[in-house]
């Protein structure tokens, strides 16, 4: 990935005020957003038709869990990070292995993890 110009997160947050923080971050970090997603069904359509590097996926969507847009993005060898006010023991056993930013957390923070991390895989 490290000769593209421009790489694409999405983000699924049912928080509003959240996931326009953190699209702004991202965008900010010199990132392409796809989203927010605010429920299950806009990231499952996101996760299976964008043309994603990275995705943002917050554990508890409001109608639901992320763990099947989690599959998805699995199954595309997309890298996620997640987000959740739970705590590590409480994440779903599906989901428990990615990598966890607890809120609150800083978006301009993993805005700048994600944009390192694309940097720096091979293409």
């Amino acid at each position: 990935m490290a000769s593209k110009e421009h790489y694409t997160v999405l983000v699924a947050e049912d928080d509003f005020l959240l996931g326009e923080y953190l699209s702004a971050s991202l965008v900010a970090a010199g990132l392409r957003v796809a989203g927010p997603a605010r429920n299950v069904a806009e990231a499952l359509q996101a996760a299976e038709q964008s043309p994603l590097d990275f995705a943002v996926l917050d554990v508890g969507l409001a109608n639901g869990s992320a763990a099947p847009v989690a599959d998805i993005l699995r199954r595309r060898r997309i890298p996620i990070a997640l987000t959740t006010g739970l705590a590590g023991c409480s994440l779903p056993r599906d989901l428990a292995v990615e990598e966890r930013w607890e809120k609150p957390f800083d978006a301009a923070a993993l805005a700048a993890a994600i944009r390192q991390r694309l940097c720096a895989e091979p293409a």
